[in-house]
């Protein structure tokens, strides 16, 4: 998809992130993934900004949306689990790898893509966090962005673009 600038983050979710959370809850395979230069937006749009509630992004809205589904799909059991992966010149990275204790994104375990004999996909090294709360899950998101954050400043500070 391609957005207008102009565009909320209710509206963006509605258009992007919902059908794909609904299909994951359905058992599909699904990916949101933004790609653009550097200063385009793609954080703000996954997961907002922090000022104001209506301004959450795809993230926030996605993990409502699961846990309000775990709540209504009361006829099944379900569990969940986060992980949180910085892809940073082509290479994976866990911002919850619960070593962390880098100034340097690029000092984290390298998660590697791995594909089975069936043709499924499997991501070596990025940890999975089980959650049972909405809570749970967003303090995750939130201790990713922290870790990316502390990261992308010394990240800043060695590169010449800064």
């Amino acid at each position: 998809h391609v957005l207008p600038m102009d565009i909320s983050q209710e509206q963006v979710f509605e258009r992007v992130g919902k059908k794909v959370v609904s299909n994951a809850l359905d058992g599909f395979n699904s990916t949101v993934f933004a790609y653009g230069q550097t200063g385009s937006g793609k954080t703000y749009t996954l997961t907002g900004g922090a000022e104001r509630y209506e301004d959450r992004g795809i993230i926030p809205r996605a993990l409502t949306m699961i846990f309000q589904e775990f709540r209504e799909r009361s006829d099944m059991k379900w569990t969940a689990h986060v992980s949180y992966m910085e892809i940073y010149n082509e290479q994976g990275y866990d911002l919850l790898d619960p070593s962390h204790d880098t100034k340097n994104v690029t000092d984290l375990p390298r998660v590697k893509m791995l594909e089975d004999e069936h043709g499924n996909f499997h991501l070596k090294n990025l940890s999975m966090h089980r959650t049972n709360s909405e809570e749970e899950a967003l303090n995750l998101l939130f201790l990713g962005d922290t870790n990316r954050a502390i990261s992308e400043t010394a990240m800043n500070q060695a590169s010449s673009r800064s």
